[in-house]
């Protein structure tokens, strides 16, 4: 198989971690890619569940009086993260 190029790179972090866990697994990013697509050809589809949220977790749920403002700092924090 040749030498698999995604059209779309990785973000660089999720590149550098993964690239860390491979290795730290005896492999490389790109075995464990022609590993995921041999499995996924094997199993016919992905070779693991994929399930939606839960709908409690869901985005759109109805927050209480309560709930409102500890959603809004943890928000608030994750954005100020990500600004740094």
């Amino acid at each position: 198989m040749e030498n698999y190029k995604d059209e779309k790179p990785a973000q660089p972090d999720l590149k550098k971690k993964s690239d860390r866990l491979f290795k730290d697994l005896g492999t490389d990013t790109t075995s464990a890619i022609r590993i995921f697509l041999t499995q996924a050809v094997a199993y016919n589809g992905f070779p693991f569940e994929i399930k939606r949220n839960p709908a409690d977790v869901s985005p759109y749920t109805a927050l209480s009086e309560d709930e409102m403002p500890e959603r809004l700092d943890k928000a608030g924090e994750i954005l100020k993260e990500s600004l740094i």
